[in-house]
């Protein structure tokens, strides 16, 4: 993972938290396999789509960003990456000390 070139004593624990998160999320993603059919689809095709979404969650995110309002959307990715629990934390400390 990338990180920040100079970091706050005061986000530790949401960087943390936060970094934590990815973690598990890429643990769990697609294989490269899933891109690489994309890909190929992409290529091959006689008459080539503007976009090719690669595996089950894109094509889901895809569905919400479409019929969704745009809040539920944020709030659904919010959600997914437990940005609440890194808010009311990072809250709590720089509020309350």
């Amino acid at each position: 993972m990338l990180e920040a070139d100079s970091k706050l004593d005061e986000h530790g624990e949401a960087r943390a938290a936060v970094g934590e998160r990815q973690t598990q999320l890429i643990a769990n993603a697609d294989g490269p396999a899933v891109a690489a059919e994309a890909v190929l689809k992409a290529a091959t095709a006689v008459r080539p789509k503007v976009r090719y979404t690669a595996g089950g969650r894109a094509r889901a995110l895809g569905v919400l960003r479409r019929f969704a309002p745009a809040g539920a959307v944020d709030a659904g990715i919010s959600e997914n990456l437990r940005l609440e629990t890194v808010a009311v934390s990072l809250h709590r400390t720089l509020v309350l000390g």
